[in-house]
């Protein structure tokens, strides 16, 4: 088995608009949080090769992120 990682990274603002659930009609997300879900996948990345883990891109497909 592949160890995994699951976390929320939250893409509400109510400054921007961005108040509805992802499955609303209405749901927009605050793109600034697109990035710092990009700096979180990057820096796993690059924890994993510095720590010399054998199979990184079976452990990127086993990592789950969400927006809401």
């Amino acid at each position: 088995q592949i160890p995994a990682t699951y976390f929320f990274l939250g893409s509400a603002n109510e400054e921007k608009g961005c108040i509805h659930p992802y499955h609303h009609p209405k749901f927009m997300i605050d793109e600034d949080s697109l990035l710092i879900g990009a700096k979180i996948l990057a820096g796993s990345i690059l924890t994993a090769l510095k720590n010399n883990v054998k199979d990184v891109t079976a452990r990127l497909k086993s990592c789950c992120y969400v927006f809401f």
